[in-house]
């Protein structure tokens, strides 16, 4: 099941009485379950074990108290041989809410519920700032920042976004001006792999800027063959998405988040460039491991040909 298929039932309060929710992003699991509860109108009732619920013989009273059971990492529960119509026939008037990390694909669990899983994963970087909207007063620029800072993960950007808060009234000061202090101190996340997602950004958009960037990143110690192999990966999904009449989380086995930047990048490069620049890291990094191309030529060697 999709997410927006989750907002739709809810609404229509036309749920299956059993769901899964998977993924990392926590913060937005919550928010739909909160939203159910208050769609529903049902009380939230966390449990340990669905099998407080789902058993043979349970007492009859449940039928009738619509609540919303959540049961988190039951991971036990993913192994049980579960009938799909007994599950439901158990939970009754309730809705049941099983969280977990994943759910392996090849299990029969899978199988059995699989239009009953919804994966929550990191939303594009328009939904997370409509998601953020009235939660902070930090500005466009910041906020854009701090979203590519947590990798799009609505998750940790609330955990950063409340380390903001907290010292903007400790010093009695703007959230902007907090945020810019934290970045200063190396409080808040901002990541290497920050600065190597805009590099290879900055590179699929043939800008020259990547060169300064590229500068930057070894200034702060980091290493040309893991820079090369953040471009061969950043080309070969640009190349997938390309390439693929309509790309989708399944036809490409990209997040979501990869598959928004890639389209957002569509056009820069052809086909056939991209080939190309796939081949170029692929001879240079060889090169590098048998002596013939210097480590540190290795990256400038493939910008100075692609831009």
């Amino acid at each position: 099941m999709q997410l927006y298929e989750v907002i739709e039932n809810t609404n229509k309060h036309t749920l299956p009485p059993f769901l899964v929710f998977t993924g990392s992003e926590y913060a937005i699991i919550e928010l739909y379950i909160d939203k159910i509860c208050e769609q529903y109108k049902f009380e939230r009732a966390n449990i340990t074990t669905i099998k407080q619920i789902v058993k043979k013989q349970r007492v009859i009273s449940l039928l009738g108290e619509k609540k919303v059971y959540v049961c988190k990492y039951d991971f036990d529960a993913l192994k049980t041989d579960y009938n799909k119509q007994f599950v439901y026939s158990s939970v009754g008037n309730n809705l049941l809410i099983l969280v977990v990390p994943s759910v392996d694909k090849r299990g029969k669990f899978y199988k059995t519920f699989e239009s009953n899983i919804v994966e929550f994963v990191e939303q594009d970087i328009k939904t997370v700032k409509l998601m953020l909207s009235d939660k902070t007063t930090l500005n466009d620029k910041n906020v854009s920042r701090l979203i590519n800072g947590c990798g799009g993960n609505y998750s940790k950007i609330l955990l950063e976004l409340n380390k903001i808060k907290i010292l903007s009234k400790v010093r009695n000061c703007s959230e902007d001006t907090a945020y810019t202090t934290l970045l200063s101190e190396g409080t808040i996340v901002e990541l290497q792999d920050t600065k190597l997602q805009k590099f290879v950004d900055l590179f699929l958009r043939k800008d020259n800027k990547c060169f300064e960037l590229y500068e930057n990143l070894l200034e702060n110690g980091e290493n040309n063959m893991v820079i090369l192999s953040w471009l061969y990966n950043a080309v070969r999904n640009q190349l997938v998405v390309q390439t693929v009449q309509r790309p989708t989380q399944d036809t490409t086995g990209l997040s979501y988040f990869f598959i928004k930047e890639c389209l957002e990048r569509t056009g820069y490069y052809t086909t056939n460039e991209l080939l190309t620049i796939l081949e170029r890291i692929k001879y240079v990094e060889q090169g590098i491991k048998s002596g013939i191309i210097e480590d540190v030529n290795s990256v400038s060697y493939v910008l100075v040909n692609a831009l």
